[in-house]
């Protein structure tokens, strides 16, 4: 696959044969035309993480300087793509003020992976956030809890949601107790 012809989505998950270099490789060559990503474990934790980081800051500084890269609006993080909670520490504030779509989908996200998202949110961080996949997550009434104090406390600083899909389905804790 040619990166320079590859345009609108690009979906790596499950490249099980491909090792993180390969794909941050690829990723490194990708032309300003692609605005979806989907990536899994392979390139986003453990390891890779770093190399997933060094991509983000490129692209912030891509944006901020005028240069070419790709210019993210969605990104999918496929199934069981954080094994560990400092993935999503690290990541979340790099890659949530690119979007405009965000699937967390099947990634079971502990306590303080939803606070990281939520902080996100009141730091102005998911300002561009349209539409939000949180299903399959983990979601319970505390974690939600957590995010509707965030969403709250926009409203106080009279700063809009813009976020206007919240998928919350499949979190089988959210139901009645």
């Amino acid at each position: 696959l040619d990166p320079q012809q590859a345009s609108g989505c690009v979906d790596l998950s499950g490249t099980r044969d491909l090792s993180a270099r390969q794909i941050f490789l690829f990723l490194d060559s990708l032309p300003s035309s692609v605005t979806e990503l989907k990536l899994d474990s392979v390139a986003v934790s453990g390891p890779a993480k770093k190399r997933f980081v060094r991509f983000l800051n490129r692209l912030q500084e891509a944006r901020e300087n005028g240069t070419d890269a790709p210019r993210l609006t969605s990104f999918t993080f496929a199934r069981h793509s954080f094994r560990r909670l400092a993935d999503a520490s690290e990541i979340f504030p790099l890659l949530l003020p690119f979007l405009e779509t965000l699937s967390l989908s099947g990634n079971y996200l502990k306590g303080d992976g939803f606070a990281f998202l939520a902080r996100s949110f009141i730091q102005g961080k998911a300002s561009n956030l349209r539409l939000l996949d949180l299903s399959w997550t983990g979601l319970d009434r505390p974690k939600l809890g957590l995010l509707c104090k965030a969403f709250l406390q926009l409203a106080v600083k009279e700063q809009r949601l813009q976020v206007e899909t919240l998928n919350l389905s499949n979190n089988q804790h959210l139901g009645d107790t």
